[in-house]
């Protein structure tokens, strides 16, 4: 229901970490709530976007750190996008849990593809790249 765009580096429990400028992660909410457990080995900031509208931008330090996303908006069906902001040297966030309203639940984007275009170096030659940074040619 989560989707990761960017380097990441997913563990064994299930945690996502990443440091590069640009990665964000989405998803889809019900509920009218949803936060973070995180730990920070510095301090990053992050945009926050609900249906598409910067709604906020968050900081995040600490180790295993309850961090509000969203919050006070209606509970219907909500686009969630957060974005690093920060350059890697700031810190690396691993996110270990998504915590919802008693009411609330993820669900993946809907009409997305998995896979965008990339491209590396001054070749042209195109590759494809999945949510996860798998690619291919």
């Amino acid at each position: 229901a989560v989707r990761y765009v960017g380097r990441t580096l997913v563990s064994s429990d299930g945690s996502v970490s990443f440091d590069w400028v640009g990665t964000y992660w989405e998803t889809r909410f019900t509920g009218g709530r949803l936060s973070l457990i995180v730990s920070e080995t510095g301090t990053s900031y992050y945009n926050v976007f609900v249906d598409d509208e910067l709604h906020r931008v968050v900081k995040v330090c600490g180790t295993d750190t309850l961090i509000n996303v969203v919050s006070g908006i209606d509970k219907r069906l909500h686009s969630l996008r957060m974005q690093k902001r920060s350059e890697g040297e700031f810190g690396k966030t691993t996110i270990h849990r998504f915590v919802l309203s008693a009411s609330g639940q993820l669900q993946a984007r809907r009409g997305e593809s998995c896979c965008r275009p990339a491209f590396w170096g001054r070749s042209g030659r195109r590759r494809w790249r999945n949510s996860i940074g798998h690619c291919w040619s």
